[in-house]
């Protein structure tokens, strides 16, 4: 059911397949369908499936499951009139990503955690991170998730959305900058302004200082080009200067805002750590 699927839950479930043996590919699924934020369904030798959470996956089954292992797991395998499995599945936290909300904290941004786990997993996902309890959402399908960061637009907020899966698409489509990670859901990253060819998060945080100094770089410019023409322009028409001084002075002002933008590349050694593609 998840063989084509590029989604960390699914590469979770293929690595295990891998691990334990099991051939696969050897099954052929037909009606094979993708009911974003639910789960996947499909047929197999006539029969149908259906792997998502335990709501999507009961009508098919017909009656409810376990309650211990429901308490426990993050997905169940159920095919018409059986339950055959409830399966745990736990995350691990980027190495890199409690120092790199940090320095995005100190820099003025404030950190959100929009999920569709539990809300026990992602509340200690949140504890770990030291993001705020307010600010953390849990269990949410792709709708809600675009619903909770539109409110966040109606108070002049302009936020960014980084995500890898593809309940993350319509999320990425309405942000005011979309970064999508390079390993997530093909849609995730054909949706995004960006893609981080790298699996951390360190790049997010040489992006923004990146894009702060290239604003005070061209906020420095316009202002020279502004300063210059105030100036020159009524010495010009007076008749203070000549031509081919006129032409001197225009050529240094171009001169003076190219070198200043190339102060950008003092920090190539960053840039060059840093894999985008945009």
């Amino acid at each position: 059911l998840e063989a084509g699927a590029t989604h960390p839950i699914a590469r979770a479930l293929k690595g295990y397949r891998v691990r334990q043996g099991i051939d696969g590919d050897a099954l052929h699924v037909a009606s094979l369908k993708i009911d974003s934020g639910a789960g996947v369904a499909g047929i197999i030798d006539g029969v149908d499936f259906r792997l998502g959470k335990a709501p999507y996956v009961m009508p098919l089954v017909g009656h409810p499951g376990p309650s211990a292992a429901i308490a426990d797991a993050t997905l169940f395998l159920g095919k018409t009139g059986q339950w055959l499995a409830a399966i745990s599945i736990s995350d691990a936290i980027k190495p890199d990503a409690a120092n790199s909300i940090s320095q995005l904290r100190k820099a003025g941004l404030s950190p959100h955690i929009l999920s569709g786990d539990r809300e026990d997993r992602v509340a200690a996902v949140a504890t770990s991170l030291s993001v705020s309890a307010q600010s953390v959402r849990a269990e949410l399908l792709p709708q809600q998730k675009l619903d909770y960061a539109q409110s966040l637009q109606s108070h002049s907020r302009i936020w960014i959305a980084v995500g890898d899966g593809i309940n993350d698409a319509p999320l990425m489509g309405a942000a005011s900058v979309s970064i999508a990670i390079g390993s997530g859901a093909d849609l995730t990253r054909l949706t995004a302004d960006a893609v981080l060819l790298s699996p951390h998060l360190s790049p997010l945080v040489t992006a923004r200082e990146i894009a702060t100094r290239m604003h005070r770089v061209i906020r420095q410019n316009f202002a020279w080009a502004i300063a210059y023409n105030l100036i020159a322009i009524p010495f010009a028409v007076a008749g203070f200067i000549s031509p081919a001084w006129a032409a001197i002075g225009m050529a240094s002002s171009s001169l003076i805002v190219v070198a200043n933008s190339l102060r950008l590349i003092r920090r190539r050694s960053s840039t060059e750590s840093t894999a985008w593609k945009s």
